[in-house]
């Protein structure tokens, strides 16, 4: 009830790493890159609804390279999701060394589903995103509105297999 009377953009985030749950809010936004901060000092950057960096979760993700015309960075209706493209991680390791893992992504058909965003339901697509390269791979999972609007997602963001769960509690393009 609480969180229904915030008017601003505002994500809830879990890992299943060093940090368990917080909730952000947009401190600035730059060439379509929106940067959220938590409370305790975690920081999160957005472009669309994909996660390009992240800043103190024990992650070290630096960077996230995918073509500016992917479904990820803009609404796009979901019949016109392109089903395979790739990406290229970079991550910033303790001898101060970036690593990159670039990986080929395919999409499964999406399937509907219904969620729940702190008690308002969404009737969403589940998309499963597969991505590998030679040594590693890892799924990412999108809940996406018919109109393209990603309102939940799970997206890799280490090497570590630490996930980050992003829900949508008061979207950033709908407030502003």
């Amino acid at each position: 009830d609480i969180l229904s009377h915030i008017n601003h953009p505002l994500i809830e985030v879990q890992t299943n790493g060093l940090v368990r749950q917080v909730l952000m809010l947009p401190l600035s936004i730059r060439n379509g890159y929106l940067n959220y901060s938590s409370g305790a000092n975690q920081g999160l950057t957005l472009k669309g609804s994909i996660v390009t960096k992240t800043q103190n979760f024990g992650t070290n993700m630096i960077s996230l390279m995918i073509n500016e015309q992917n479904q990820l960075f803009k609404k796009t209706p979901i019949e016109n999701w392109k089903s395979n493209y790739s990406k290229e991680y970079i991550f910033l390791m303790g001898n101060y060394q970036n690593r990159e893992i670039k990986v080929s992504c395919i999409i499964n058909t999406p399937t509907k589903e219904e969620i729940e965003i702190v008690q308002i339901k969404y009737e969403v697509f589940k998309v499963q995103e597969f991505c590998k390269n030679e040594k590693i791979s890892l799924t990412n999972i999108y809940w996406v509105d018919s109109n393209g609007y990603i309102w939940r997602s799970k997206q890799w963001i280490s090497p570590d297999n630490i996930y980050a769960m992003i829900n949508i509690i008061n979207p950033y393009d709908e407030i502003h």
